[in-house]
């Protein structure tokens, strides 16, 4: 139970959802992307788990994520065929969306920004094509190697899973510290993200092993350990390195500044 409830957090740690709040033209269209964002949420969230228990009540509750194919079966080839168009569009449209903001984020925020602050913006074009299309291939190669080792073929619905948990685990309880304690350091940013993607590949493929808390870690998932790693590693690291009290007055200073907007 506790891993099915926590997969929301992955919501937390989604590149794709807090790159469209970056966009917001100003601060008071914060308000209305999140209302629509929390509609949108609620209403995908809530038909998924509908069709999940009418096809558990209909079918059998063996049929995992072929509950929906299932279901459309029954329904005549048109309207099949639209289900498909749907399906695959809103995989791609996540897929590029991963994919575009690595690219820009490799190639603008680390490469131009901190590597080559002086880099003109037309060598950003190549650079970031080049980038995107090196991490398309390099996810379809981790995908075909996790295939090959596995005993059992993943399913999709497996890699979305592990997707989601990498990304909350490592971006989310860094978000969390960001936006509610002030005393939150850049080192402990480093430090959450890197403990919360390895602890999540060591819950995921190590943990199910572990002698008798194996079958416990496996049902209880890798994000829920993982996340609360990576934000005692936050906290801890943080408090080791403390900010200066001129860094604590800045913030303090942007916070009242963005309540009084």
């Amino acid at each position: 139970m506790i891993g099915f409830v926590t997969i929301g957090l992955g919501f937390l740690g989604a590149p794709q959802i807090f790159v469209r709040f970056l966009a917001l033209r100003d601060e008071g269209e914060i308000g209305k992307g999140a209302a629509v964002a929390l509609t949108w949420t609620i209403l995908a969230d809530t038909g998924a788990v509908l069709v999940g228990m009418v096809g558990r009540a209909m079918f059998s509750d063996d049929l995992g994520q072929d509950v929906l194919p299932t279901m459309v079966d029954l329904l005549p080839a048109l309207l099949v065929g639209i289900y498909i168009a749907v399906v695959i569009s809103a995989i791609m449209s996540t897929v590029d969306s991963l994919l575009v903001l690595g690219g820009s984020a490799i190639a603008r925020d680390y490469w131009q920004k901190v590597r080559h602050p002086d880099a003109p913006d037309e060598q950003l074009v190549p650079l970031s094509r080049t980038i995107t299309f090196s991490l398309a291939f390099a996810a379809f190669a981790v995908a075909m190697i996790i295939s090959l080792v596995q005993d059992e073929p993943a399913s999709i619905f497996w890699f979305v899973l592990v997707g989601f948990y990498g990304l909350s685990a490592t971006f989310g309880p860094t978000v969390v510290l960001s936006l509610f304690w002030k005393r939150f350091t850049a080192k402990g940013a480093l430090a959450a993200m890197i403990t919360g993607f390895t602890s999540m590949l060591f819950f995921e493929f190590v943990g199910p092993h572990l002698g008798d808390a194996g079958p416990y870690l496996a049902k209880l998932t890798s994000l829920p350990p993982a996340f609360l790693l990576s934000l005692l590693a936050g906290v801890v690291v943080s408090r080791m390195s403390p900010p200066s009290a001129r860094f604590l007055e800045r913030v303090s200073a942007d916070l009242d500044e963005a309540k009084r907007r």
